[in-house]
């Protein structure tokens, strides 16, 4: 097993990440890089059914640019149109970890799902020295992590950790582990060669 520095000051080496490589696309769903995106110009383009209110993405999600690593809309291959928004934030390199957000409108597919949360991670682990990918949600079961083959843990729960509303919600602490995710990563090879979800 390849060992993996814990710390560093940038995207790591390819060559010493072995098997991983950047991908940003499927045959059927793409990443394009973006700027960044407030809660409420993601609402205006995903809708806001499926998506956490605007109110809990703002509590969630940094707001100073500094603190994001990368941003993506999650588009279809075939017309460009918005599907999801993904992203990368809240890096500790120290610590050996990352936040990832991946967010779905609500007519977005399983398949545009499933490439949206393997591109993510896939991203996360290849460019950078992490040993995990967290995922903050106030969806126990995400729908970008829900068809990926990959372990993912549950880590515990934040209780009454953000307001909705004026309700105060739970928040799923969910993570990747470097080691989980290179067992899968032909899957993602799978998705680029168009043997998989699309």
């Amino acid at each position: 097993m390849t060992a993996y520095p814990r710390s560093g000051s940038g995207p790591a080496d390819h060559k010493q990440q072995g098997v991983l490589h950047p991908r940003l696309e499927t045959p059927g769903t793409v990443l394009r890089v973006s700027r960044l995106l407030s809660p409420e110009r993601m609402h205006e383009l995903l809708g806001s059914e499926g998506l956490p209110s605007a109110e809990v993405l703002s509590q969630l999600v940094p707001a100073a640019p500094g603190r994001h690593s990368a941003q993506f809309t999650v588009r279809d291959a075939g017309d460009g149109t918005v599907v999801g928004v993904s992203g990368l934030h809240s890096m500790d390199l120290n610590g050996g970890h990352v936040r990832a957000e991946p967010h779905l409108a609500a007519g977005a597919g399983e398949d545009h799902a499933a490439a949206a949360g393997a591109l993510t991670l896939n991203y996360a682990f290849a460019m950078f020295r992490v040993r995990k990918v967290y995922v903050w949600t106030v969806d126990p079961e995400p729908r970008a992590l829900a068809h990926v083959p990959v372990r993912v843990q549950n880590e515990g729960c934040l209780r009454e950790f953000v307001v909705d509303g004026g309700v105060l919600r739970d928040v799923t602490v969910l993570t990747v582990d470097r080691e989980d995710w290179e067992r899968a990563a032909g899957f993602l090879d799978a998705l680029a060669e168009g043997r998989g979800a699309r």
